[in-house]
């Protein structure tokens, strides 16, 4: 996906680091959705909503921002010797390693039991106070 952005807006007049950038954050909002949809969907505790979501986005991000660096490193160094297209695919394979890594162990990791739990603890406790009624 992010060759095919690059290319594209390489076609459309912009040069290749900016294109780069621009190809590498628009491939990364894809790449959440899918991670967060089909390769890790199974470590969800109740679905992935609210809050939830919003903190596996803000992980995802931040933990990319150190292998974007990455790749366009190796990006910029590798223009000096291949065409922008091989070398930003020998930028995406560099950091591709250190993505799924970060993304199994930190941003999509399962929760353990005692997350589970406490999870479930705080939402029984909720359940079990009484309201107060309009009333009074």
């Amino acid at each position: 996906m992010q060759l095919l952005l690059l290319v594209a807006l390489k076609l459309a007049g912009l040069p290749g680091v900016p294109a780069n950038v621009g190809a590498y954050l628009l491939s990364a909002q894809v790449n959440f959705v899918l991670s967060n949809r089909f390769i890790w969907h199974d470590r969800w505790v109740s679905g992935p909503v609210g809050q939830d979501l919003a903190r596996r986005w803000l992980r995802f991000h931040a933990s990319i921002l150190g292998t974007f660096l990455l790749s366009q490193a190796v990006f910029i160094l590798g223009r000096f010797v291949l065409a922008d297209v091989v070398a930003s695919a020998l930028g995406i394979a560099v950091s591709g390693v250190g993505n799924f890594l970060i993304q199994d162990l930190v941003t999509f990791r399962r929760l353990s039991t005692n997350d589970v739990r406490s999870k479930h603890w705080a939402k029984a406790a909720r359940a079990s106070v009484p309201r107060r009624s309009a009333r009074g």
